[in-house]
């Protein structure tokens, strides 16, 4: 309902509006791993054909898959539902994403992944990237990606001063200084790593991928105990041998204590790059010289597709702070070629909710206050096949849509969050599925004259029709129930918060009417008010205000 998913469906009811006839397509780690399929088809949280080009079992899988399509179901249940694993490497992804596209068995119109592989190319498009790419140019698939969980925690720099080692570690040897208000540090302090603790740093920089030729930088990364010249973990590939302008090091604390780091980029051969950057794949929040730059990257940013951020279900106006933040920079076409400027990719586009209910995967616990405990799916890996689901209903009702015209009406009618226009943090804003299919308000239109006109609008139909305009903020919402109408079955309920969870929002809904020609109007409505704060109005006011009533 946030989406106003559950109003396009029931207003378009007589024509089937359910995403029928349109096949969305997951690639995650698994889908039946757990053998909870059967439990879900029972259930109504999954329909019982599935198909599935490609599973894998074992231990490690979670059934982050299944999970998706749940939510999918959800929204769109009469959409064909198929999967495909994304966790063979890279290759296999691609090669699973064009599979989704072309199998003779199961052809998506609509495909969404929540799968990243860090060593994929930060400044080029790699191979799963041009998947993405190729299946949204050649067959017209919408392609939505989770943007990432990873919010600003990345390193980057596009000035490599090559410095001797401040701490005295390799005589005469070359390390990226970090300082860059003109002192020298080439350490980048860390946090106290506790004991069992595991860090993780992806390491990139401007020499490009796939050539035989183009990689002419070496460089290498270390992990030393503060204050030392103890080493404890390091990445240090031939990178002019092996052609990959990428190092990823692993480190667990296995030492017994908590452990103070300082991390170290050596320049080991080759001429200084001119810009690195490094993802700090755990979060670990580095200590100093953090620069807090941009962490969606590889397919997520591919230009056939959309990057999806998070917003929680209870507060959709704010987005999760853990939801990765854009641009992304692309230095290199996809053969290694350097670009005359680099290409500025504003990543993310859009944002979808999280926190929707699976039977089986995510945080349990009672928002309903029902007494009954359910499983709450978060990240941008549950916002992301909301939108999938979304894009395909819109695609249901105006099946003449090019991949690029349901990417341009669910931004156009998203609402916007944050900071005024598109930003690289919630892009064009939240996705409103109603003002996807219906993207302008219809009046409603009266006629005769005077006392003889009449026009009852009971919501004795189930929702609310197009010539509503509804405005929610925080984590209140607007809905047609079916219960404690003072006349009729139906009323339009206002909810200032979801389930009990604040911050308290401010909802609004517009009746919009032609009354061109007519004279003698009056207006009249039925209004409860129930375990809510009175707001008086103001005589007047511009826009929206924050108070309880009715304007004219």
């Amino acid at each position: 309902y946030v989406h106003e998913a559950d109003r396009l469906r029931e207003d378009l009811a007589s024509l089937g509006v359910d995403g029928s006839g349109i096949s969305i397509g997951v690639l995650s780690d698994s889908y039946n791993a757990l053998g909870g399929e059967a439990t879900g088809i029972a259930s109504g949280d999954l329909p019982n054909n599935v198909t599935v080009l490609q599973d894998l079992t074992g231990g490690g899988l979670i059934d982050e898959g299944r999970a998706m399509l749940e939510l999918i179901h959800d929204i769109a249940p009469g959409a064909a539902l198929g999967f495909a694993t994304a966790f063979t490497g890279q290759l296999g992804f691609a090669n699973n994403i064009r599979d989704l596209a072309r199998n003779a068995a199961f052809q998506a119109d609509v495909i969404v992944d929540d799968v990243g592989y860090f060593t994929a190319p930060f400044f080029q498009d790699g191979v799963i990237a041009q998947a993405v790419t190729d299946v949204f140019t050649t067959d017209g698939v919408a392609y939505f990606s989770s943007a990432g969980n990873a919010s600003d925690f990345a390193y980057e720099s596009d000035n490599f001063n090559s410095a001797a080692d401040t701490g005295g570690l390799f005589s005469g040897d070359q390390f990226h200084d970090f300082d860059a208000s003109g002192g020298s540090d080439t350490r980048q302090a860390l946090p106290s790593i506790a004991n069992g603790q595991r860090i993780r740093f992806s390491l990139q920089w401007d020499d490009p991928f796939f050539t035989t030729s183009g990689v002419d930088t070496d460089l290498d990364v270390h992990l030393v105990l503060a204050g030392t010249d103890t080493i404890v973990g390091s990445s240090d590939n031939d990178n002019i041998a092996n052609q990959t302008p990428s190092e990823f090091l692993v480190y667990t604390n296995t030492s017994g204590a908590p452990q103070n780091l300082e991390l170290m980029i050596e320049h080991a051969g080759g001429p200084a790059p001119g810009r690195i950057k490094y993802l700090d794949v755990d979060e670990i929040d580095v200590l100093e010289h953090d620069t807090n730059s941009p962490t969606v990257f590889g397919h997520s940013a591919a230009s056939g597709g959309m990057a999806v951020a998070a917003a929680p279900f209870f507060n959709h106006h704010s987005p999760e702070s853990f939801t990765s933040v854009g641009p992304t920079t692309i230095l290199f076409d996809a053969a290694g070629n350097p670009l005359g400027l680099p290409e500025i990719r504003n990543t993310p586009q859009i944002t979808a909710v999280d926190g929707n209910e699976t039977s089986f995967f995510g945080q349990s616990f009672d928002p309903d206050q029902d007494g009954n405990s359910n499983f709450h799916f978060f990240g941008t890996s549950a916002a992301a096949p909301n939108a999938a689901a979304i894009a395909a209903l819109v695609l249901d009702a105006n099946p003449a849509f090019t991949a690029q015209q349901i990417y341009d009406r669910l931004s156009a009618t998203a609402a916007d969050l944050g900071t005024p226009g598109f930003d690289n943090l919630t892009g064009a804003g939240l996705i409103n599925a109603y003002r996807a299919v219906f993207p302008s308000v219809t009046p409603a239109q009266l006629s005769g004259s005077g006392a003889t006109v009449t026009y009852t609008d009971s919501f004795e139909n189930g929702f609310l029709d197009s010539a509503w305009e509804t405005n929610s903020t925080g984590g209140s919402w607007i809905r047609v129930v079916d219960n404690t109408a003072t006349q009729g079955t139906f009323r339009v309920s206002m909810d200032a918060s979801s389930n009990g969870f604040s911050p308290l929002g401010l909802n609004e809904a517009t009746f919009h009417v032609d009354l061109a020609g007519l004279t003698g109007v009056q207006l009249s409505f039925d209004n409860r008010e129930f375990s809510d704060e009175d707001n008086a109005m103001p005589a007047t006011f511009t826009g929206s205000t924050n108070a309880d009533g009715v304007a004219l």
